[in-house]
């Protein structure tokens, strides 16, 4: 008896270990930069549902809640003594760090001031490495002051040291790119409608960012205002406001090549390239957008996106026929590949209409053909979309999650999937019109434990979390109660009745709110088993 009581125990033992290994865990994503990495993919592979508030906290914006937050979130994973942490900077030059999941901050003070004393805005993304916050700062002045890199403790908001960076009038605009315990960044001077000086990118010591390694000034009026660089082998690419695109040696900035591409692809007028650059190993080609304010296009300006390519044993670009250019009209969004496609957000008027109307496209990478756009002029509640910010895309398999913002009154954050066609969005509800916009993109986050988050700050000074969230919850408290059915019943009768995430109105899953809606919704409430079928739950 008692081998067979262990035998059974043993072949016990086999099946829990075989139904153990054989369920799928999470993996921890981590996005520590400007689209996740020093090549800027914009790519998780994971599956990321952010469509409901799960926390939000107010950082700072100005009395007119029209600054605010105007970078992109990063998230540091195995911050010391916090786990995972999601940082922001906002328009004052105070940054701050919040728990993942709960959104509680994790220093105290809450803030710590980059600056000298308090800017106006600031627009270079900070980035993270094995415990060490690198912040660029600039005071957000025109021709006030000069630009600062502040390295920060993230276990403790403490400033390890700070190093000014650049002449007064200068303003540190570009994301900060970290690589092989070097940071680069690039400065810019000039008005709201060119660069008026000489821009420099500079190579930091990461150890100390008070060690300048190296700094390059263009030998021509032009500046670098959100041109990130991208760190591809023995390399640093970087385009800037005269349409070049610069490859020094990453270690001791040698001049190595330039393409202009006006030139190349005969392109007038001359545009800026106010994207970082992406690069794809698998297809040799670096990705970006540029741009040129004109009377075109009823008054909103040129732009394309391009593909150039490179190589990354020498640092040449090279022209066999494979770099290709696509019109885009006026956008400052850096591109993101996957799969064989570029997916790319167009910035302003891409249609008739009384405003900026933008658009998301999915374009083939081998030869820049259009295979879909997407716009939002079809909402009722959306007179206009603006898209100047990145994608942030989540894959699942064949599956994708393109998450992209858009900068206009009831600024929104989209899901899109793989065909172009909105899943859901959420809508942030802010109490002035100025505080709704959303200029810079989201970032995904995914850990072991399979919580998702989707983050992204608006002017109004918000930094905000989504999640999963239920099915029925149309106010986002975690439940499914009497106050959302008469939420559902409202929205049912007045399409323009305004919810923040409408997507867990629809129910039935049918693309409407109805009374069928109304009817399962106040069936889920009054029995939490109910099973409801909005869109895209498993």
């Amino acid at each position: 008896m008692k081998k067979k009581m262990a035998a059974i125990s043993i072949v016990s033992m086999i099946f829990i270990i075989m139904v153990t290994t054989a369920v799928p865990v999470a993996a921890q994503v981590e996005w520590p930069q400007f689209q996740k990495d020093e090549v800027n993919t914009g790519i998780c592979n994971e599956k990321v549902i952010g469509r409901s508030v799960n926390w939000n906290v107010m950082t700072h914006t100005n009395q007119w809640m029209a600054a605010g937050i105007n970078v992109v979130p990063i998230v540091a994973k195995d911050v010391p003594d916090h786990g995972d942490v999601v940082f922001v900077l906002d328009c004052t030059g105070n940054v701050s760090g919040y728990n993942v999941t709960t959104g509680d901050p994790i220093w105290s003070p809450q803030f710590t001031m980059c600056n000298a004393a308090e800017g106006s805005f600031e627009l270079s993304t900070p980035a993270y490495h094995d415990g060490i916050l690198y912040v660029a700062t600039s005071k957000g002045n025109l021709s006030v002051g000069e630009g600062r890199v502040t390295a920060i403790y993230a276990r403790n908001g403490t400033i390890r040291e700070y190093a000014s960076v650049g002449s007064s009038g200068y303003q540190l605009n570009t994301p900060i790119t970290y690589a092989d315990d070097k940071i680069y960044v690039g400065n810019w001077k000039g008005t709201s409608s060119s660069s008026t000086d000489y821009g420099t990118y500079y190579c930091l010591n990461a150890s100390n960012v008070s060690d300048l390694i190296w700094e390059r000034t263009a030998p021509y009026i032009t500046g670098y205002n959100g041109a990130g660089a991208a760190i591809i082998g023995d390399y640093i690419v970087y385009g800037d406001d005269k349409a070049n695109v610069t490859c020094l040696n990453k270690d001791d900035g040698t001049f190595v090549s330039y393409f202009n591409v006006s030139e190349e692809f005969g392109i007038t007028p001359v545009e800026e390239i106010r994207s970082s650059i992406m690069y794809n190993d698998d297809t040799g080609r670096i990705y970006f957008t540029a741009k040129k304010s004109t009377s075109a296009h009823d008054g909103y300006g040129d732009g394309h996106l391009y593909a150039v390519e490179f190589d990354k044993t020498d640092g040449t670009f090279n022209d066999t026929g494979d770099s290709w250019v696509y019109d885009l009209w006026h956008s400052t969004s850096t591109p993101v590949y996957h799969d064989g496609r570029i997916y790319v957000g167009g910035g302003q008027k891409m249609y008739s209409g009384n405003c900026p109307d933008g658009k998301v496209c999915c374009v083939n990478a081998a030869d820049g053909s259009l295979i879909w756009e997407w716009n939002n002029t079809i909402d009722p509640q959306v007179d206009c979309l603006r898209v100047k910010a990145s994608p942030a895309i989540a894959v699942d398999g064949s599956d994708l999650y393109i998450y992209v913002t858009s900068n206009n009154p009831n600024g929104r954050l989209y899901c899109l999937n793989e065909n172009g066609e909105m899943l859901w969005y959420y809508e942030p509800s802010e109490s002035s019109d100025s505080g709704e916009y959303i200029s810079q993109g989201a970032t995904i986050y995914n850990n072991s434990a399979g919580e998702m988050r989707v983050f992204f700050g608006n002017d109004a000074g918000k930094l905000y979390a989504l999640d999963e969230g239920m099915c029925g919850d149309v106010n986002a408290d975690g439940t499914v109660n009497a106050f959302d059915v008469a939420k559902v019943r409202k929205r049912a009768t007045d399409p323009n009745y305004y919810l923040n995430s409408p997507w867990a109105a629809d129910a039935t899953g049918d693309g409407a709110v109805n009374a069928f809606d109304v009817a399962k919704v106040r069936k889920r409430a009054a029995d939490p088993n109910y099973i409801l079928n909005c869109c895209c739950d498993d």
